[in-house]
């Protein structure tokens, strides 16, 4: 578990079934990555896959949680093909529903990811791809201050086909970066269909 000064990542389980499929199988979420298993089955196998993956040391699955309430916004994860070994290869991946977009949810559960692989994984690097048409990614991780290489008709991490931008985080310039960026304000509205914790 990652905790932050207004977010919480903690590593995906089973009952986050509901939440996941309320907020990313929406035809806004969809349009970029796969919807999540809707079945209990289904996504019950995925969140212990998610497990196994971690003890393999090739991923590792947070559910995203604002400040104040009990279920996940979204998912962020770390992973990478070649177990043990840091210096491959690694890509981090993200969604988050949309009434959460804008909010400045996504750059604090950014950064809480981003320290989390460079200080305590060490990893030197890691890249996030996004189909060349989703603008929304696109502006987040400038203001991450990715570095973007045009990476043309491929297969995206998620199995897509298509034209993607592949976005590089380096450690070092991360940290220079944190030095000197005040952390993003996260909007507390609450939603509809989430329950609120009581403080």
């Amino acid at each position: 578990m990652l905790v932050g000064s207004r977010v919480v990542l903690r590593e995906v389980r089973p009952d986050d079934r509901a939440a996941f499929v309320e907020h990313l199988a929406t035809p806004e979420v969809t349009r970029f990555i796969p919807a999540p298993p809707a079945d209990h089955e289904g996504f019950e196998r995925f969140a212990h896959w998610a497990v196994r993956r971690r003890c393999e040391g090739l991923a590792v699955y947070f559910s995203v949680i604002p400040d104040g309430y009990d279920r996940a916004a979204g998912v962020i994860c770390l992973h990478t093909h070649v177990p043990g070994d840091s210096q491959s290869g690694w890509d981090w991946g993200f969604a988050l529903g949309p009434a959460w977009w804008g909010t400045g949810l996504f750059q604090l559960a950014a950064r809480l990811t981003l320290d989390f692989a460079f200080a305590t994984m060490g990893l030197p690097a890691v890249d996030a791809w996004s189909l060349v048409n989703n603008g929304r990614v696109h502006g987040a991780m400038a203001k991450l201050g990715a570095v973007p290489a045009l990476v043309r008709d491929t297969q995206g991490p998620d199995g897509r086909f298509g034209t993607y931008i592949r976005w590089r985080m380096v450690a070092s310039e991360a940290r220079d970066r944190a030095t000197s960026r005040p952390e993003p304000e996260a909007a507390a509205r609450p939603l509809a269909a989430e329950t609120k914790v009581d403080s």
